[in-house]
Formats: structure tokens, sequence, C-alpha cells
């Protein structure tokens, strides 16, 4: 079934959160060291801390949601048997 099968074979939304965890992790690093005085009792070890533990968290939210992608490509093949038709309500209801 293709219309489930978007990428599915792949890590994408693993590798999208752990990649956008990275960029968030050196955002807020830039601004704590560009804060007033707020880096100075921060040393290396501390952002290695942060930055492993949520590379950790991201990358198993990212793993679950790629294995529940990947589980629905896989066991549910029929197709749904109603389906929401977004256009025909937005008529209704915003005409």
């Amino acid at each position: 079934m293709n219309y489930i099968a978007l990428g599915t074979r792949s890590f994408s939304v693993t590798l999208a959160f752990l990649l956008g965890t990275l960029g968030i992790e050196l955002f807020i690093m830039m601004f704590v060291s560009l804060s007033a005085g707020g880096a100075a009792g921060v040393d290396g070890a501390y952002w290695l801390r942060v930055v492993v533990t949520t590379l950790i968290i991201a990358g198993f939210c990212g793993l679950l949601v790629d294995v529940l992608r990947f589980l629905a490509n896989r066991f549910w093949t029929k197709k749904p048997k109603y389906r929401i038709k977004l256009r025909k309500i937005l008529k209704t209801h915003l005409a």
C-alpha cells in the first residue's frame, strides 16, 4: 500500500529528531554563553551530559515513531473504511 509506505523503510524521523536536538542544543549553548555572566559556572562536562541526555531521549522518541510507522505499514494493509473529506467539511461549515 503506497499511501502508508511514505518513507517507512528509513529512519527519517529519528534523524530529524537527532539533528533538530543538536541544533536546539547549540542554539541554547550559544545564548547561555552570550548572556551576561550566565556561563561563568558552566563547564564543558555539564554541556556534554546535557547534549548526550537530550540526544538519547530524542533518539528514542524518533525511533518509537519510526517503529510505529513501520508496524503500520507492515500490518495495516487494508484501505481505511472511512475517510474524512476535509474539503467537504470546510465547504459545509465555512460557506
